[in-house]
């Protein structure tokens, strides 16, 4: 599998792994071309229906987006981790990293009580 890292040019968004949703197949040439593994989601053409590899890529990604994208969820409603006032590099950083843990805390929680 190719390594996922970003690829920063006028053909490709700066992050590939999904933050535009959808894509063009230019930008996803482009990425495949550089060797950069594309995560977004294929869509459907116009007039036709996503293919049955297509439709089984997409939900593979979408698994993995969703798993990544409920800690987030987490921290944000949970929390109330929106909007937050720059304090330094040094004590911002701290604050996420402690939150992303009681992030997974909190996911576990079921778990760790049956334990």
């Amino acid at each position: 599998m190719p390594p996922v890292a970003p690829f920063y040019s006028g053909a490709l968004a700066p992050d590939p792994s999904g933050v535009d949703s959808y894509a063009s197949d230019a930008k996803k040439r482009a990425a495949e071309d550089a060797g950069v593994l594309w995560a977004v989601k294929e869509k459907a053409k116009p007039g036709r229906d996503l293919t049955r590899r297509q439709r089984a890529r997409n939900r593979r990604y979408g698994r993995v987006r969703a798993k990544v994208e409920h800690v987030f969820r987490v921290v944000k409603c949970q929390f109330g981790y929106r909007k937050v006032r720059y304090r330094g590099i040094a004590k911002n950083g701290a604050q996420v990293f402690a939150l992303l843990a009681l992030a997974n805390l909190y996911l576990a929680r079921g778990r760790l009580a049956s334990a």
